[in-house]
C-alpha cells in the first residue's frame, strides 16, 4: 500500500421535544463523538475483510480530485469543520480548489440520501512532511462549511493522550481500496478489517528484509499492525482511520492511525504502517483548537 500520488461534544440534528400547551419546544443536543447510532458488529476478519454495513462507521470520507473528480484518498471526520486525512494525500497541493469531499457515503460512486456533499477551506499538511520518506505522514482539511450531524454522518473521537497503542491491541482498519496489487480498481463498498498493532522492533526488520524493498523508513511516529496472509489495507485506503474501540462495552471509538505505507498490499508477514494520531496530539489542537477525549 503505497501512498497514492494521489470529551469532544457536536452539533447534530439530534434534538429532544417538550410540550408545553399548545407549544412545542425543540432542544437540539450533541452526539459524542465515535459513538455510532446502534451497535454493529465488526467484521472478524480491505484486502480479505468483510463488506461493512452501511451505517457502521459514519466519520469515514471519501476525498475526490482533478478535473474528472476522481476518488484517491479517504479521511476521517473529527469535528463538523475538520477532516483528518494522511499527508500524501495532499501532497504538493496548496490550493484546495477542485476537491471534493463526500461524507454519508457507504457505496462509492453511488448516490445516497444521506450523502453530503464539502469543499475544502484550507489545507494544512504537516510542515516535517517529507515525500521521499513519508516522515510526518498527516495532514488536516478545514471545510468551507460545517458538516451536518445526523445517525449517518458523525464525528469519531482523538485519542485519550499522546500514548502509543499497546502491542497485541486489535483494532479496526477501513476503506475502498483495492483487494490486491493487480485488482483493476477501489472497491465500490467500503470494507473492514481488523488487525492486530504488532511490534515496532519486529516490523522495522520485517520491512528492510522483504524480498521487495521500499524508500521509505519506518520512525517512532508510526506504528505497525496486521502481517498475517490476505489481510491488510492496500492502494485507495490511504488517508482512512485505524479504529480502536475506547470502551468496549459502550461501543465507542477513537481514531489511532492513518493509513500510510506499506511492503505491496497484505504482503505476506509484513505489517502495514500507519500514522500514529496519538503523536500528532498537540499539532492537531494548535490547528483546530480540539482537544484530547
Amino acid at each position: 500500500m503505497e501512498p497514492v500520488t494521489d470529551i469532544l461534544l457536536h452539533t447534530s440534528h439530534l434534538c429532544h421535544r417538550a410540550l408545553r400547551g399548545t407549544v412545542v419546544k425543540v432542544t437540539c443536543g450533541y452526539p459524542v463523538c465515535g459513538l455510532r447510532p446502534a451497535f454493529i458488529p465488526s467484521g472478524l476478519r480491505i484486502v480479505g475483510g468483510d463488506v461493512a454495513d452501511p451505517n457502521a462507521w459514519p466519520w469515514h470520507i471519501s476525498v475526490y480530485g482533478g478535473v474528472d473528480q476522481k476518488y484517491f484518498c479517504g479521511g476521517t471526520i473529527i469535528d463538523k469543520d475538520w477532516i483528518l486525512t494522511a499527508g500524501h494525500c495532499i501532497g504538493g497541493r496548496r490550493d484546495p480548489t477542485n476537491i471534493v469531499i463526500r461524507a454519508g457515503q457507504p457505496r462509492r460512486n453511488t448516490f445516497s440520501l444521506y450523502e453530503q456533499e464539502l469543499y475544502p477551506a484550507e489545507l494544512f499538511l504537516h510542515s516535517g512532511y517529507n515525500s521521499l520518506t513519508v516522515v510526518n505522514d498527516i495532514a488536516l482539511i478545514r471545510l468551507n462549511s460545517s458538516i451536518r450531524f445526523n445517525d449517518h454522518v458523525r464525528p469519531v473521537c482523538l485519542p485519550k493522550s499522546p500514548k502509543k497503542i499497546p502491542v497485541g491491541t486489535r483494532c479496526t482498519v477501513i476503506g475502498w481500496g483495492k483487494q490486491g496489487d493487480s485488482a483493476p480498481d477501489y472497491e465500490r463498498r467500503i470494507r473492514q478489517t481488523n488487525l492486530e498493532v504488532t511490534d515496532w522492533h519486529t516490523c522495522k526488520y520485517a520491512i528492510e528484509n522483504a524480498e521487495i524493498k521500499v524508500p521509505y523508513q519506518l520512525t517512532d511516529q508510526m506504528f505497525c499492525a496486521g502481517g498475517g496472509l490476505g489481510h491488510d489495507s492496500c492502494s485507495g485506503d490511504s488517508g482512512g482511520p485505524f479504529l480502536c474501540s475506547l470502551d468496549k462495552t459502550r461501543d465507542t471509538w477513537f481514531v489511532a492511525g492513518i493509513v500510510s505505507w506499506g511492503v505491496a498490499c497484505a504482503y505476506p508477514n509484513v505489517p502495514g504502517v500507519y500514522t500514529n494520531v496519538p503523536g500528532y496530539l498537540d499539532w492537531i489542537h494548535n490547528i483546530t483548537g480540539l482537544n484530547y477525549l
